[in-house]
């Protein structure tokens, strides 16, 4: 689908799309991301991989996977040098706590 300015909208009200051509992304999706690689806007960091049928693979993704502690990459890394994450979910601060009852307090 081609617009020259994508919005969350319009990723929200086209199911049946996983890959759009914008100029432009306008919008702050908190629950998702969405990816750019040149003008390709995408949810999915796969298809536009896909779409320039390589990868270039980030050194720093690479070392976090090499981890016997790895289990997901964090927020500011792709393992694709090549594609761009427009957005981030929101930091929420990290509360301590032991129990349910503590945590309903805390919040």
């Amino acid at each position: 689908m081609e617009a020259e300015t994508l919005t969350e909208d319009i990723v929200w009200q086209h199911h049946d799309h996983l890959m759009w051509n914008a100029t432009e992304f306008k919008g702050t999706p908190n629950s998702y991301p969405i990816y750019r690689y040149k003008d390709f806007h995408s949810f999915s960091l796969l298809a536009l991989i896909f779409l320039k049928a390589a990868l270039n693979l980030n050194p720093r993704a690479y070392l976090a996977a090499k981890l016997q502690e790895f289990s997901m990459l964090e927020q500011g890394i792709t393992i694709d040098l090549d594609n761009v994450r427009l957005v981030y979910p929101i930091k929420f601060k990290k509360i301590p706590t032991t129990t349910f009852k503590h945590w309903a307090r805390s919040t």
